[in-house]
């Protein structure tokens, strides 16, 4: 057992050269001076230096300053390593500065954090001590001779973990988590503080509790050893946890409720959804073309919902129809309840998208729904860059090609998006990309692959359907004279005699006020929507007609060419 242990917090200048003021407490006193004079005696006197990120902030400079043997034969207690391990439920990334709640411009006091980090390393020690006993023997074993981590163990007390315990301790104490033929021996011997934080997290109770963004920028192996464990099936019958966790159908009916994927008329075997389904799960990139109500969005959210729930990582995806992603989100909403979803569109009010981009940075979304303009919100980046990527989605693919409708330029900012996000996280692993879209012609098609093929070295793997929509009808309306009063007269006639829900697109905004209008005084419930309208009267309308308060919205493209509404029975175009 160690002297009292020495805590201690240095403040530097933004660029870490220079010191600016030094906090300290040792046995009974206290130190808070400018220089490291007195500092350098105390340190010579401890056995154990702790520190909230003493690891990579104070001790690199000590030891520049000082020298490298200052410091040796010094074990160091990082709380900020062991808040992640021992609070992975809810991990304190920083410590809670009392000091700048009411003044956030407040200068760092250093002394004051050494007393806040002598307040959770003695919390830290209390949670230790409350640990099953196979669970410390775990932590002991991988990290007894781990700098940062080892000093806390000392401060702790308690007899050494026989050397490769570890492994057969996780097994027995996780064993129904982890896939049985997951390489555990290697991962300890060659990254054991990384298997310790993912071991940390497979034991939460959260779902929504995720590894700390400075885990994902330090540790980025970490990433790799929780798919290994929890998302990558293996070839043996006889394990329990593949054969539930990830198998498909499984999945399907465990999340969904269904007995099994959609298939089209002439598939024999097994339907492309669930081959596409299937690639996805096991990691490849694909693009898929399936019908409109064809199930796309089941072949990427069913993959997204199952690896954010195993392995906390979180889908993004692209889709440049603001109503649909609303739609979606709020289908899975009723369908789940408390799903792990999110969107961030034009339609959030300030404070809405805050609370979506804290629920990104918290763990609170599995699978995110962005317009493709919101790649170049460097507040989105900087936080995707902080959590553990699943893959991307992009909806709406033939956006990507000239050939096809509706090219957007934002489309091919995502290559870019994708080599600067991959290079803030330090990882040469390319994510994965799923792209779908519900009708492409062959030169769109080979446009999308060569985009990321060439950009990325994606090979996207195709899933195309050739399946026909037997229950639609097209019709074209011939008008001889153009007025506008025949326009809307034969309109009128049209709705009457269709089927309701129905939607009406026109080409103008001032078209669409006019046909409101039209309809309602007609005695129709109608409702519009265009991108002039204020926020609110946007979202009061489009919920009118999701919910069939409303039997026609009457929209311009801003509603886009897609809505999440299963009972929607006609479509017209007003102005071609």
């Amino acid at each position: 057992m160690p002297l009292a242990p020495l805590i201690l917090d240095l403040e530097l200048t933004t660029d870490g050269k220079r010191l600016v003021d030094v906090g300290a407490l040792f046995a009974q006193g206290e130190l808070h001076e400018r220089k490291l004079d007195k500092l350098e005696p105390l340190i010579q006197q401890a056995d154990v230096l702790v520190g909230h990120n003493i690891l990579r902030h104070d001790a690199p400079f000590l030891r520049k300053r000082l020298g490298e043997a200052a410091l040796s034969g010094k074990k160091l207690c990082d709380t900020l390593c062991w808040s992640a391990l021992l609070y992975a439920d809810k991990p304190y990334h920083k410590l809670v500065k009392g000091y700048k709640l009411y003044a956030e411009d407040a200068e760092n006091n250093p002394l004051s954090d050494a007393k806040l980090c002598r307040q959770l390393l003695g919390d830290l020690l209390a949670q230790w001590h409350a640990l099953p006993e196979d669970v410390q023997q775990v932590f002991r074993s991988l990290l007894h001779d781990r700098p940062g981590y080892d000093g806390f163990l000392q401060l702790a007390g308690g007899p050494d973990a026989p050397a490769g315990a570890a492994v057969e301790i996780a097994r027995n104490a996780l064993g129904q988590h982890l896939c049985s033929s997951a390489g555990l021996g290697q991962f300890a011997n060659e990254w054991p503080v990384e298997l310790a934080h993912v071991l940390a997290l497979i034991a939460t109770v959260q779902d929504a509790s995720v590894l700390p963004p400075w885990v994902v920028h330090e540790l980025p192996q970490c990433a790799d050893i929780l798919h290994a464990l929890r998302f990558k099936p293996c070839s043996d019958a006889a394990c329990l946890y593949c054969k539930e966790k990830l198998d498909p159908q499984h999945g399907l009916e465990r999340i969904y409720g269904y007995s099994g994927f959609r298939r089209f008329d002439g598939e024999e075997g097994m339907g492309i959804q669930e081959r596409s389904v299937r690639h996805a799960l096991e990691g490849g990139s694909l693009l898929t073309v399936f019908p409109t109500g064809g199930g796309k969005s089941l072949a990427f959210q069913l993959p997204a919902l199952m690896q954010g729930e195993l392995t906390r990582a979180l889908t993004v995806v692209i889709s440049p129809l603001v109503s649909l992603m609303k739609d979606q989100v709020e289908v899975l909403e009723d369908r789940f309840g408390n799903v792990q979803a999110v969107q961030l569109n034009s339609l959030l009010s300030p404070l809405e998208r805050r609370e979506v981009l804290e629920r990104i940075e918290q763990g609170g979304a599995h699978l995110l729904y962005i317009a493709p303009e919101s790649l170049r919100s460097p507040t989105l980046f900087r936080l995707l860059a902080r959590r553990h990527i699943a893959r991307f989605v992009v909806d709406e693919a033939h956006c990507f090609s000239a050939w096809g409708r509706d090219f957007r330029v934002d489309y091919l900012y995502i290559a870019r998006f994708l080599r600067e996000l991959m290079e803030a996280k330090g990882t040469s692993l390319p994510i994965p990309v799923s792209c779908f879209t519900a009708t492409a012609k062959p030169q769109v098609i080979a446009d999308i692959r060569n985009y990321f093929r060439k950009e990325l070295g994606l090979e996207l793997k195709p899933f195309i359907s050739h399946a026909r929509r037997e229950n639609l009808a097209y019709e074209v309306v011939p008008l001889i004279d153009t007025a506008t009063e025949t326009r809307q007269r034969k309109l009128l006639q049209t709705l009457q005699s269709s089927e309701m829900p129905a939607i009406v697109y026109v080409s103008r905004t001032k078209r669409v006020d006019e046909l409101v209008d039209l309809l309602t005084a007609a005695g129709m419930s109608a409702r519009g929507y265009h991108g002039k309208m204020k926020r609110e009267v946007k979202q009061q309308n489009q919920e009118d007609f999701m919910k069939g308060e409303a039997e026609v919205m009457v929209a311009t493209n801003a509603f886009g060419m897609g809505v999440d509404k299963e009972d929607v029975r006609t479509v017209i175009h007003y102005n071609i």
